[in-house]
């Protein structure tokens, strides 16, 4: 388990395991100017169908503020040089192979506000795509049915099993455990 600063940082990167990514929180990717550490929240690395590679570079934060001021800070978490410097570091754990890999940058809010909404549109020019944290969670609820869907179509479990997250992936646990009970409604 990742075990991340923030429960919404765990969360996602729970979610990311489930969906079959290697995961690292609170990733070194530089220093500050006066000490201290920069960090990428979250990193996710898997291997495609297709012999590539795909790199999630995921940043969570509230964002209670002006379109323009979450466009401005949103920018500065997804440098150049950061993602240099997530390049950087994960050669040494992947190879060279890094160089072809494709780069996601993901955004993740956890208000869902008119202002996020303009930020969206404003940050896809730069290929950084924007979630807020409600849309996380159908996500995260989706990718847990097809996650049971799969075990029981590939015979792991039999049909009438109901199947719990895997019990490491403890914040999806009890999602899971407030949907399927009728406490947490989707809409």
């Amino acid at each position: 388990m990742p075990l991340a600063h923030t429960w919404s940082e765990e969360l996602i990167a729970e979610w990311l395991m489930l969906k079959g990514y290697f995961v690292s929180t609170d990733v070194p990717i530089g220093s500050g100017g006066r000490g201290g550490r920069k960090e990428a929240d979250i990193i996710g690395f898997k291997a495609l169908d297709n012999g590539k590679y795909e790199i999630l570079y995921v940043e969570v934060s509230s964002c209670y503020q002006s379109a323009k001021n979450i466009v401005g800070e949103v920018n500065k978490k997804f440098s150049s040089n950061r993602v240099e410097n997530i390049k950087k570091l994960l050669r040494y754990h992947i190879g060279d192979s890094v160089e072809n890999a494709s780069y996601k940058k993901v955004f993740i809010c956890l208000a869902n506000t008119i202002a996020v909404n303009k930020a969206r549109e404003m940050l896809k020019k730069y290929d950084i795509e924007v979630k807020t944290i409600d849309e996380i969670i159908y996500e995260i609820i989706d990718t847990v049915n097809k996650w049971e869907s799969h075990l029981k179509n590939e015979g792991i479990i039999r049909q009438s099993t109901q199947v719990a997250p895997p019990q490491s992936l403890w914040l999806i646990q009890l999602l899971y455990y407030l949907y399927k009970n009728g406490r947490l409604t989707l809409q």
